[in-house]
């Protein structure tokens, strides 16, 4: 019964509530179905509505609640193991992500969507050889599954298997969904363009996240070599543009550098940066250096070196720290942390830290009581030119799987980096270096959730000082 004393059947209700959710109308359809669950026993369209409506809302525990609560009479269903999923993965809780994809696939073993979901939860608990079973048993199924794809060229890629890993790649791009221009008469094959066959430019995307793009920037000198700078453009997010705007005047003079979303009219070729290491044919000894390839600008790297001359004292060796990525991040709640973890880097004597942390994180700062001098910069630095200047004068950064872990990298700036247990796929398994960037050293959970053991490992190693060094440098690997 709706509040005018209309008689509303549960069935047109539910309807009514797909409708509100469907609208963004979230408030009213949670409300609507609240009224239904009350008037009889909920079935599992009831029990997946409101579930719904929470997992909209970012209530993860809710959803959990939820599910748990129609598992419990007998009414779950395919979609409320989906959702019992996602808040699994967005609550970091493993056990929960494992259990609703074994349900999943057993209550829909051909469904490609289960089987992929379970081949998530496999790589998340490192077992890639089965996470890859699934996911080409998903594609027997539908060979255009784009999800598996996705999570097979993870699991190949993080085992180092790189031939096919890089094939099934693009896939992330296709799936993550069109940033290709709008004038855009084909991809770019990798092949030798002059004026006459590119008819345009040549319009390279830096898809994916800020880590993405610096990781692939250092294939600027392979397409370089492929077609004039006057014939190229690089469209990637402008805070990038400081940094990288050096590199690509260096490889490639006359190339423009534009926002991602800017128009591209001339555009006769495209491609996205991620897919330069498959054109390349990256493998693990062949990643192009040379190491550095990105340079912090040497005036803002010196205006910095003072400001932090002036901030901290003399003689200390200066640390700087992340502990948290963009909260909208699929696998944050995995990878990120939270400050008062690192209470042990705070006690390490002789040593300075400097926060790079930007966002709401930063906050965590304001109860900083560690025996470490420390200096907040992170509200300050606008874009990723001024954090490359200011890693420049630090003798050590200590991050989180991150973009600040790709600048430190890309820039020589000696780094710990601490990772999940199921880590990102560039950084492989079971080894403590990187060959994407040679002063990284990987300090790895344990377990899913013991990040405890990483950070003792990290304070022992500045303790000690026992960190990598600057890399000396390396030429680049024949395109």
């Amino acid at each position: 019964m709706d509040g005018a004393g209309i008689v509303v059947r549960p069935e047109q209700a539910l309807e009514l509530a797909a409708r509100l959710l469907a609208d963004d109308r979230i408030d009213e359809a949670s409300a609507l179905l609240a009224q239904v669950a009350e008037g009889a026993a909920p079935g599992p369209d009831v029990w997946l509505l409101r579930a719904q409506a929470a997992a909209r809302r970012g209530q993860w525990a809710a959803v959990l609640r939820l599910a748990g609560m129609a598992q419990a009479s007998g009414q779950s269903c395919l979609g409320l193991h989906y959702l019992r999923h996602d808040a699994g993965v967005a609550l970091g809780r493993e056990a929960e992500v494992m259990a609703a994809s074994e349900d999943a696939a057993r209550e829909a073993p051909e469904a490609p969507e289960a089987l992929a979901r379970l081949a998530a939860a496999q790589y998340r608990a490192c077992d890639m050889a089965r996470a890859i079973a699934l996911c080409r048993a998903a594609l027997r199924i539908d060979p255009r599954y784009r999800p598996a794809h996705d999570i097979l060229a993870a699991a190949l890629l993080v085992r180092g298997e790189y031939a096919e890993g890089w094939e099934e790649y693009p896939w992330r791009f296709r799936f993550h969904g069109g940033d290709a221009p709008r004038v855009a008469p084909q991809e770019w094959g990798g092949e030798v363009l002059d004026g006459a066959a590119l008819r345009g430019q040549l319009v390279l995307i830096g898809d994916q996240g800020l880590g993405d793009v610096i990781q692939f920037a250092r294939y600027l000198p392979f397409v370089a070599q492929r077609c004039t700078g006057s014939d190229l453009v690089l469209a990637c997010a402008e805070a990038l543009h400081p940094l990288l705007a050096p590199l690509l005047g260096r490889v490639a003079p006359g190339a423009a550098l534009v926002a991602r979303d800017a128009p591209t009219p001339r555009c006769g070729r495209w491609l996205t940066l991620s897919q330069l290491p498959r054109l390349a044919g990256t493998r693990l000894d062949s990643i192009p250096g040379p190491h550095p390839y990105l340079h912090a600008e040497p005036a803002a790297a010196a205006r910095w070196r003072a400001r932090l001359d002036a901030l901290l004292p003399g003689g200390m060796r200066r640390v700087g720290l992340v502990w948290a990525g963009n909260p909208l991040h699929q696998n944050d709640a995995s990878r990120s942390l939270l400050l008062p973890m690192l209470a042990p880097l705070t006690e390490c004597a002789g040593v300075a830290l400097v926060s790079l942390q930007q966002g709401a994180a930063a906050a965590g700062l304001s109860g900083y009581a560690g025996r470490a001098p420390l200096v907040s910069l992170g509200p300050e630095l606008a874009d990723l030119g001024e954090t490359a200047a200011v890693m420049a004068g630090l003798d050590l950064v200590v991050t989180i799987d991150s973009a600040p872990a790709h600048l430190a990298g890309a820039l020589g700036v000696p780094t710990l980096l601490l990772l999940p247990f199921a880590p990102d796929w560039r950084w492989l398994l079971q080894r403590a270096d990187s060959p994407w960037y040679p002063s990284l050293r990987l300090l790895r959970q344990p377990a899913p959730g013991a990040w405890a053991p990483v950070i003792a490992e990290a304070a022992a190693a500045i303790a000690a000082w026992d960190v990598p060094g600057r890399p000396e440098q390396t030429p680049s690997v024949p395109g």
